[in-house]
């Protein structure tokens, strides 16, 4: 069933029929993938034209009187609901896409459809409704680098090219004091580390997984070997927290949630360190608002809550991995979902917890998988307090979020350009499928 709410036309620059939304074995891990330039020349320059785009499509929107503060919605305490029609979107393949994503195997609980900043689609599944808790899994790195950004804007950290032994003691004076916070988020810290084997040995740490991520071994020299691994994430919030003086979970409520009003729970370990890895619980709809934040470079109303430099370095290809930004999934060439236009972008946790990010097209999707905690309800993973979700077995992006691209008619297949397939393209792209699979089942 379509989930949207009728409301009578009156509001301007085509957005009518809108309301106030009522509460309705573990596998090999990644190949380590080698930062040469294959493939990543063409797709980064693909990416900066969509984002150049989306730029001039701004400030057109300015020249003619409508800025984002008067010609898109902004969720309140609430979020408003439209039609697929009233936003410019096919319904009939925007249920295309919520019934592949509610076939049984696929063990969905949520997903929203946003849009223009209102709910154009939502669905959950039996027994479940808008007030249910999904969690990120590994969606969270993509807060826990908006927290190295956040802490970048206001001073407390100068520069991500900085060591992160400025911030982390125990690597002074060893080979990890090499590593700098750059190296971290772009996921070449170097560490060793095997995230399909070792991930389960870092979440089930029940007292100091900051130590546990500080004692791993150095491999390859920093910033040259792209490698999938959650301890750098765990790391950045810890950075996050030494640089700020307060734990991260607590930072991240008072300058990014609170601002956009999203109610989240993010874990900490036993020595009370925010898991900056993954374990951030919230409600399927509040995912949306951290999505539609970055969609709009950062803003939110009239607060500039991050700045748009951060959301565009965040989300720019990497080169010699041009899949990956600054712990986000990126599309560049088609390398994650191939009918999506390049500058589609990506959080991306186990079982396929996702927000899709489309900025020029002001479009955020989020899927929930089943979700049960377990223990005595705190958000501290000790003992038996454990998350666990359900896979989303054969899950495909290109069934899910091929047809609400679809929807968009003309307009999206205009942007996207015409992409390369040449041998190193082909290259990067086998890389950027492995990298993804082992994101999708750790």
């Amino acid at each position: 069933m379509l989930l949207v709410t009728q409301a009578p036309i009156g509001m301007s620059f085509g957005h009518s029929s809108r309301t106030v939304a009522e509460a309705t074995v573990p596998a090999p891990g990644p190949p380590h993938v080698d930062t040469g330039r294959a493939g990543w020349s063409v797709g980064l320059m693909h990416h900066q034209i969509a984002l150049v785009l989306t730029s001039l499509a701004v400030a057109l929107l300015s020249a003619c009187g409508n800025t984002p503060s008067d010609s898109r919605s902004w969720p309140g305490a609430e979020w408003a609901t439209s039609t697929p029609e009233a936003e410019g979107m096919d319904p009939a393949l925007i249920q295309q896409a919520l019934d592949y994503a509610f076939e049984a195997q696929h063990n969905t609980q949520g997903v929203v459809v946003v849009r223009n900043g209102v709910i154009v689609a939502q669905r959950y599944s039996e027994g479940r409704d808008a007030e249910s808790l999904g969690t990120s899994w590994s969606m969270g790195k993509s807060f826990a680098g908006a927290l190295i950004g956040l802490a970048l804007d206001r001073g407390f950290i100068e520069s991500i090219d900085q060591p992160a032994a400025d911030y982390l003691p125990a690597w002074r004076g060893t080979p990890n004091a090499s590593i700098t916070i750059r190296d971290l988020l772009e996921m070449r810290s170097g560490l060793e580390w095997n995230e399909g084997r070792q991930n389960a040995l870092l979440y089930l740490d029940p007292v100091d997984q900051v130590a546990f991520s500080l004692a791993l071994p150095l491999g390859p020299t920093p910033g040259t070997i792209f490698n999938y691994t959650s301890p750098n994430s765990m790391l950045l919030a810890a950075i996050a927290s030494a640089a700020v003086g307060e734990p991260a979970r607590e930072f991240a409520q008072r300058v990014l949630f609170e601002p956009i009003g999203m109610p989240a729970q993010w874990w900490i370990d036993g020595g009370g360190n925010t898991m900056g890895y993954c374990c951030l619980d919230a409600r399927t709809r509040d995912y949306a608002r951290f999505g539609l934040l970055f969609a709009r470079g950062g803003a939110w109303r009239d607060n500039q809550v991050i700045s748009s430099d951060w959301v565009m370095e965040s989300t720019t290809p990497l080169e010699g991995a041009p899949f990956y930004g600054l712990q986000w999934w990126l599309n560049t060439n088609g390398m994650m979902i191939e009918s999506a236009p390049d500058s589609l972008y990506a959080a991306r946790g186990l079982h396929d917890q996702n927000i899709y990010v489309l900025p020029e097209e002001d479009l955020v999707v989020v899927r929930n998988g089943f979700y049960q905690r377990f223990g005595n309800g705190e958000t501290i993973r000790t003992g038996s307090n454990i998350i666990f979700t359900r896979p989303a077995n054969d899950w495909s992006d290109e069934d899910f979020i091929g047809p609400i691209i679809a929807s968009l008619g003309q307009a999206s297949a205009a942007n996207r350009l015409d992409r390369t397939t040449t041998a190193a393209d082909s290259t990067a792209r086998a890389q950027a499928k492995a990298a993804l699979e082992s994101a999708r089942l750790h």
